[in-house]
């Protein structure tokens, strides 16, 4: 709420005339966040467990198809009774699966969101970093609805990438291990 109100009041004062337009930086939260370390170490980190979850969907749907399969293989020597028992455990299978993979998928949204708030976190701190050091009065994010157009000059986004890169002694090489580690 807070942050809402700090870029509300930052368009009304630009729009005002209150604050010239000399004084005003953008950056780019996204390409800050796809360019540093940091950011790529998340990305590479959601990416594999990503990558995971999608592997756990199909083995658990190639389980599910094998059931399947071999109940069709031997419907025709069951006894009617025997073929609705099978088709029970099935049903009952495939409910375990969904349910089990609703709650991985929730879990896998939750920690995403954790690891994307710490970057977002990281990167705030870099901006109000560099404001502080080079003086910068007035820093927008270059993604907000309300902003068309920036000029390249006015855009330090590099700067904050190097700044957070700095500030997390961070190498160029991005490591796969996650801000936080999951549960």
């Amino acid at each position: 709420m807070l942050k809402s109100l700090s870029k509300l009041a930052a368009l009304l004062a630009l729009s005002s005339g209150f604050i010239c337009a000399k004084d005003i930086y953008f950056v780019n939260k996204v390409l800050i966040a796809q360019q540093s370390q940091e950011g790529k170490k998340v990305g590479t980190y959601v990416q594999k467990e990503v990558n995971a979850f999608q592997e756990e969907i199909q083995s658990k749907q190639k389980e599910l198809a094998g059931m399947q399969e071999a109940l069709n293989k031997k419907a025709a020597v069951l006894s009617k009774e025997a073929r609705e028992q099978e088709k029970n455990k099935i049903a009952q299978k495939q409910k375990k699966i969904e349910r089990e993979l609703a709650d991985r998928e929730e879990s896998l949204k939750s920690n995403i969101e954790t690891q994307n708030k710490a970057l977002s976190e990281k990167i705030d701190k870099a901006i109000s970093a560099v404001c502080k050091r080079d003086k910068w009065p007035t820093v927008m994010d270059s993604n907000l609805p309300f902003v068309y157009n920036v000029d390249p000059e006015m855009d330090r986004s590099s700067v904050i990438v190097k700044e957070l890169d700095a500030q997390l002694g961070t190498t160029k090489k991005a490591s796969t291990k996650p801000i936080i580690k999951s549960a």
